[in-house]
């Protein structure tokens, strides 16, 4: 729908929008008074804050994320996304994949198929895909792609 939205926009001749449907974004081209749209990453440890800071301009961005609907039984947590593969919740320790990309179909893609095949699988299939950078957090630790951090605008976020 975002992708559809910032057509619609193309089409009308406007050529500089934020399209932001919560968890999906589109920047084309730029903001009135920066080079780039300035998205925040929510922190999946701290729902509400961001933890990143990214300088978009002409790309989208999707997060996806199991750290606000899921549950626990027996010690281990089961997110809301259902793993194809198993036809059961999906259980690991990511808690939430951003993906930046040309459009927001392939980042939403690209961030839920994270969730289902776990960390490094995720981050690796990002990788493959062209044009996309991304991040995932996980129980563990943040993991990005080897350019992912050229996009961060917030240079203590870096560290």
């Amino acid at each position: 729908a975002v992708d559809r939205v910032t057509e619609l926009a193309q089409e009308h001749g406007i050529e500089n929008a934020l399209v932001d449907f919560g968890g999906d974004v589109r920047g084309l081209g730029q903001p009135p008074d920066s080079p780039v749209w300035r998205i925040g990453v929510e922190d999946p440890l701290q729902p509400g804050k961001a933890r990143f800071l990214l300088g978009l301009s002409n790309q989208a961005v999707a997060t996806s994320g199991n750290y606000l609907r899921f549950f626990e039984h027996e010690g281990r947590r089961y997110g809301h996304l259902l793993d194809h593969r198993t036809g059961y919740p999906a259980s690991n320790a990511c808690l939430s994949a951003t993906v930046t990309c040309r459009s927001c179909l392939e980042a939403g893609v690209l961030a839920t198929s994270a969730l289902l095949e776990g960390a490094h699988a995720g981050l690796a299939r990002m990788e493959r895909f062209f044009g996309a950078e991304g991040c995932i957090r996980s129980e563990e630790g943040i993991i990005w792609t080897r350019r992912f951090n050229e996009q961060l605008i917030d240079d203590h976020a870096k560290g």
